[in-house]
C-alpha cells in the first residue's frame, strides 16, 4: 500500500512538471565545458580559459532576446562555481571573451551572468559556444578534486513564444583540479603592416595588411601546426561593432557599416613559396561578424619559425569618434598551444599619413583628392644645398598653405615665378583709356611681355611669353571674378574696370606659351576674392584712387 501511495505522488509530480511546462535539462540542452588545450581540467597554477558548450537538442529553435546589460536578476544564462574553489577578486575578475555578450559577476557566490547583446535565434542542433578567461583555482585544492559547475538558464524562448522553464536542478557539468604540464603559449606577433589607421568620415579606406608572424623563441625553433578536419585548428578574426541605440566609442564601426571583407593569403616563406591552402568563411549570425579561417582539403598547414601569414581587411567604413580601437584574432584547438586572443590596436582619425614609395609620403584624407599635404624626397643636387661632414642633406619638397623655411634656402617653382613676376618686361606701346560710359576703361598692349624663368621643371623653354590680345579673344566668364565674360574691343582692347587686375596663368612644367587670361577685383574690405597661387602673374592692376595702372 504504502508503494502504491509512493508511486502515485510520483506521477502526480510528473504529472505537474508536463502541465506547468517545466523541462529537464537533457530534454532541452546538451551542455559541456572544455579547458582550452580541449581537456576538462582547471589548473591551479595558470589563468584558465574554457569553452563551455551548450548544444540545442529541444528540437526547436530557441530565442535569446537582447538586453543592454546583464545581472544577477536579468541574465540569459549563468556560470556558476563551487564556493571556495576560486580565487578571484574584483581586481582579477572572470572575462567573457565571446564577441556581442556581456557579463557581470557576484561575489558573493562566485556566479557569471551572461547576455546577449542583441538578438539571437538558435536553430536546432546548433551549439552555443561561450569563452570564459581569468578563471583562477585556489592554489591549495588537491589534485584530481572533482568540480561541479552548474549552468543555469532564463528568460529563454521557444520560437512559438514559449518560455523554457528552467528545471527545478540546474544543469551541471564536471571538470578537474590539476596541475598544469607544459602548456604554452602561442609564439605570434600579430600586427598591422605599412597602414594602421583608418579615416572617420565614411569613405571607403586604404585596406589594412594584418601580418602574423611565427617568432622565433628562445627554446629553439618552434613549427606551428595547423590541424584540417572536422574538430582541427582554426583562426578567428572579428572586431567591435556598435549596436542601434549604445554609444560604443571603443568600435571599429557601426552595425550597417559592417560590410568589411577579409582575404587572406596563403602562407609564404622567406622565398615567397606557398606552404599550404587555406578556407575562409564568414558568419553573421551574432551581432558582429566573425571570419573563421581552417586548413583545407584535409591538409594539415604548418607555419614555420620566421614564416607569416597575412590577411587583407577591405572596405572599412567608420564615423565613430577618433581614437584607438581593436581587431581580434583568436587562434583555437592549436596541439600543443593555448587558445590565444591576440588584439591589434587601429587608429581611427581624421587624418591619416600613407607612404607612396620609399621616396614619397603624404598626410591627408586620401591620396587621390581633397586636402593634402605632400613629402617628396628631392634626388637632385640644387644650387645651396647645406653639407654637413661633405654628405648632402636631402632637399624635401612640401606643398601646404604656408611654408616658413626659418634659415632654410627655398627652390623651385614658388621661387621661380617670384623671379619671373619681378623681372617681367616688354609690352611695346601700353594703353588704358576711358571708354564711353561711366567706370568703363579698356586696357591694352602691342608687344608681348616676357617673364624669364630659368628652371626647366617649372618651364621648358625657360621663360614665359605673354602675347597681345586681339580681334576675336575673350577672357571666359568662368574666368572673371564676377560671372561676365569680357570681349576684346577693337582698336581698344580688353575691358579692365577700377580696382581689377588682369593676371596671366603659366601651366606648371609646361612650354612658354601655355597662358590662361583671368581677371580678379581688389576690395578695399578684404581683400583679392580668392587667393592666387605663385604661377598667376599679375599683368596690370587699375588704382582707381589716382586714376593710374600698375604693370606686373
Amino acid at each position: 500500500m504504502v508503494k502504491k501511495v509512493f508511486y502515485l505522488w510520483v506521477s502526480l509530480f510528473i504529472c505537474f512538471l508536463v502541465c506547468s511546462g517545466l523541462s529537464w535539462a537533457d530534454d532541452v540542452f546538451e551542455i559541456t565545458m572544455q579547458n582550452k588545450d580541449s581537456t576538462t581540467n582547471l589548473y591551479t597554477d595558470i589563468s584558465n580559459e574554457v569553452y563551455l558548450k551548450i548544444k540545442n537538442i529541444s528540437g526547436k529553435s530557441i530565442s535569446i532576446p537582447a538586453k543592454k546589460k546583464s545581472s544577477s536578476d536579468d541574465y540569459c544564462i549563468s556560470v556558476d562555481f563551487d564556493r571556495g574553489i576560486l580565487s578571484n577578486d574584483k581586481n582579477k575578475p572572470i572575462l567573457l571573451d565571446t564577441a556581442g555578450w556581456d557579463s557581470t559577476i557576484s561575489w558573493d557566490d562566485p556566479n557569471v551572468y551572461m547576455s546577449s547583446f542583441q538578438d539571437v535565434i538558435w536553430e536546432e542542433n546548433k551549439t552555443l559556444m561561450l569563452s570564459l578567461s581569468n578563471i583562477l583555482i585556489n592554489e591549495d585544492e588537491p589534485s584530481d578534486l572533482p568540480v561541479n559547475i552548474s549552468v543555469p538558464y532564463q528568460k529563454l524562448y521557444y520560437d512559438d513564444g514559449a518560455e523554457i522553464k528552467s528545471s527545478l536542478l540546474p544543469p551541471s557539468v564536471q571538470m578537474t583540479v590539476a596541475k598544469s604540464e607544459g602548456i604554452t603559449h602561442m609564439p605570434l606577433h600579430v600586427g598591422l603592416v605599412n597602414v594602421h589607421s583608418v579615416l572617420n568620415n565614411d569613405t571607403n579606406n586604404t585596406p589594412l595588411t594584418l601580418r602574423v608572424t611565427n617568432v622565433p623563441t628562445v627554446s629553439g625553433e618552434e613549427v606551428i601546426t595547423f590541424a584540417s578536419g572536422d574538430n582541427g585548428s582554426s583562426i578567428e578574426i572579428y572586431f567591435d561593432v556598435q549596436q542601434d541605440g549604445q554609444t560604443m566609442d571603443w568600435a571599429l564601426t557601426s552595425h550597417g557599416q559592417d560590410g568589411i571583407s577579409i582575404e587572406c593569403d596563403d602562407i609564404k616563406d622567406d622565398n615567397n613559396e606557398v606552404d599550404g591552402p587555406w578556407i575562409i568563411n564568414k558568419s553573421t549570425q551574432g551581432p558582429i561578424p566573425i571570419w573563421t579561417i581552417t586548413p583545407q582539403n584535409d591538409v594539415d598547414v604548418t607555419l614555420a619559425s620566421g614564416e607569416y601569414r597575412d590577411f587583407t581587411v577591405k572596405n572599412i567604413l567608420t564615423t565613430l569618434p577618433a581614437g584607438i580601437t581593436n581587431l581580434y584574432l583568436k587562434t583555437i584547438n592549436i596541439d600543443g598551444y593555448k587558445d590565444t586572443v591576440f588584439r591589434c590596436p587601429i587608429e581611427k582619425t581624421p587624418l591619416v599619413i600613407r607612404q607612396r614609395d620609399v621616396n614619397s609620403a603624404f598626410i591627408g584624407p586620401d591620396s587621390s583628392g581633397g586636402f593634402s599635404i605632400s613629402f617628396d624626397r628631392d634626388t637632385e643636387e640644387y644650387p645651396g644645398v647645406v653639407e654637413e661632414d661633405g654628405v648632402e642633406s636631402p632637399l624635401i619638397k612640401l606643398s601646404t598653405s604656408v611654408i616658413d623655411t626659418g634659415k632654410g634656402v627655398m627652390a623651385g617653382a614658388t621661387y621661380d615665378y617670384e623671379r619671373a613676376q619681378q623681372f617681367m618686361n616688354g609690352g611695346g606701346k601700353v594703353n588704358w583709356t576711358k571708354g564711353d560710359k561711366d567706370n568703363e576703361y579698356y586696357f591694352n598692349w602691342t608687344a608681348r611681355f616676357i617673364a624669364p624663368l630659368l628652371n626647366k621643371n617649372v618651364c621648358e623653354d625657360k621663360f614665359i611669353e605673354i602675347k597681345p590680345l586681339k580681334k576675336g579673344d575673350s577672357i571666359l566668364a568662368d574666368h572673371v571674378y564676377d560671372g561676365q565674360k569680357r570681349d576684346y574691343k577693337e582698336s581698344k582692347g580688353i575691358p579692365l574696370k577700377p580696382w581689377e587686375i588682369l593676371y596671366a596663368v603659366h601651366t606648371v612644367g609646361s612650354g612658354k606659351d601655355c597662358i590662361t587670361y583671368y581677371i580678379d577685383k581688389m576690395y578695399k574690405d578684404r581683400g583679392l576674392s580668392t587667393n592666387k597661387a605663385s604661377n598667376w602673374l599679375m599683368i596690370a592692376f587699375v588704382n582707381h584712387d589716382n586714376q593710374t595702372v600698375k604693370l606686373g
